[in-house]
């Protein structure tokens, strides 16, 4: 029979410990928050945020073989995207843009993207 959450640590069903907060949860809250900031969803984004916080203050140290460790770093350079991309859009909806400042725009989404992209 299944255990009750009792601490930092949770009862599986043979018994065993399993962190309660390890680096699959926060790469889930992270998605999470990826996804909400995208679609503008600014409240639980923000929730997310405060989530991705806590989860990665008690993950365990992140391991070399994986892509960039600090999660807020990542949702930051995602939230920098996501802006970038906003304004590009916004540029090319208002047809009121000179083209070089659409194209200036351009160029600032996908330096954005890469920096994310590489995170």
């Amino acid at each position: 029979m299944r255990q009750a959450h009792a601490g930092p640590a949770l009862a599986t069903v043979d018994g065993s410990e399993a962190q309660a907060y390890n680096r699959r949860l926060a790469d889930k809250i992270l998605s999470a928050f990826n996804h909400a900031y995208a679609i503008g969803a600014s409240g639980i984004a923000d929730a997310l945020r405060q989530a991705l916080i806590e989860a990665q203050e008690r993950a365990p140290e992140p391991s070399s073989d994986r892509r960039g460790g600090d999660y807020l770093e990542q949702a930051g350079l995602w939230v920098c995207f996501v802006d970038a991309r906003n304004a590009y859009n916004d540029a090319l909806a208002s047809g009121e843009a000179a083209p070089e400042e659409v194209q200036r725009l351009l160029a600032s989404m996908r330096a954005a993207y890469q920096r994310w992209s590489e995170g």
